[in-house]
């Protein structure tokens, strides 16, 4: 038994793009325009039953650091999974994913941050719920936020930063 297991894992590996492979394939792109770059396979997982892979590639350039997701199986990478009996985009999944953990980091800390601000206009009641903007005078899209803060101060306290 234990060699049939080792045969069907062995064959799988064999089938199935390797990290190696697919870091090669996209160092090659990459490289040719950021010569220093650095590429990784951050992770790798099977993409619910789908019989494939979903690999997060990490690319690194001058200390910036982006990740990306992709799929593949066998010899076949390709950038989403869309199950349209599920109606699940698995890209759309690991993105909004992301995008949550960014939104709750950016929660949990920026309130500390924007407390330490000096420079805060404080708008409407003190006793109400405070929220805070981050604003720019010479901001068109600010100076139009500005124009309805009515709307704001009458359900909040509203601090700009």
């Amino acid at each position: 038994m234990k060699k049939i297991a080792l045969v069907l894992i062995t064959a799988n590996l064999a089938f199935a793009a390797s990290n190696a492979q697919i870091s090669d394939f996209y160092s090659q792109s990459i490289k040719a325009q950021f010569p220093d770059a650095k590429i990784n396979i951050e992770k790798r997982e099977k993409a619910g039953d789908t019989g494939f892979d979903s690999v997060i590639l990490s690319v690194e350039i001058d200390g910036l650091k982006q990740e990306e997701i992709l799929f593949t199986k066998d010899d076949i990478i390709v950038p989403d999974i869309i199950d349209l009996k599920s109606k699940i985009s698995y890209r759309q999944e690991y993105e909004m994913k992301k995008f949550q953990d960014a939104r709750d980091n950016f929660i949990k800390n920026a309130k500390v941050v924007a407390e330490k601000e000096k420079m805060v206009i404080k708008l409407g009641d003190k006793n109400k719920p405070a929220i805070y903007v981050f604003t720019d005078p010479e901001c068109p899209y600010c100076r139009e936020h500005l124009k309805n803060i009515d709307e704001e101060l009458k359900q909040y306290q509203v601090n700009l930063i």
